[in-house]
């Protein structure tokens, strides 16, 4: 598991003081591997709790339904007490048209289209007030055929 205190020192430090140079691509592709791996793992465990979480969610909404169907609106243990109370009542709308105009709000939302001013830009090559482009890149490993294909 890769921890903070390893990546004071960069990969291509490490590389520098161990290996020759034309080492240092293939260390640093195995590297990412190597921490692909340990990602992929991760998402497993993240999905195996989430599942989990699901489950015991379920198992606590089961509980208070059957607790909700008793007569009763107080249960009382020796140490504990469960209380039935009742919450706010909900609104739900079944036919708009027959809602008075005083209940009825009128939303404006303003959207700004980004792919037109793109669009713009790639045409005229300027960018219109109040807007900045930002321009990025990433990075994409490759191995050798030998060693299988990494994208």
């Amino acid at each position: 598991m890769v921890k903070e205190d390893d990546l004071k020192i960069t990969a291509l430090e490490i590389a520098d003081k161990a290996f020759p140079a034309a080492n240092k691509v293939d260390l640093l592709v195995e590297m990412v591997d190597k921490i692909d791996a340990e990602i992929d793992e991760i998402k497993e465990k993240i999905l195996e709790l989430q599942d989990r979480k699901k489950a015991l969610e379920n198992l606590k909404g089961m509980t208070d339904a059957i607790i909700q169907k008793g007569i009763m609106k107080d249960f009382n243990g020796f140490q504990s007490k469960i209380t039935i109370v009742p919450s706010t009542p909900r609104v739900d709308i079944i036919d708009e048209k027959l809602v008075p105009a005083k209940y009825k709000r009128i939303k404006t939302i303003v959207e700004i289209d980004k792919k037109a001013i793109l669009k713009d830009y790639r045409d005229t090559g300027e960018l219109p007030p109040g807007v900045d482009l930002e321009k990025t890149s990433w990075v994409k490993y490759y191995k050798s055929k030998a060693n299988g294909e990494r994208g």
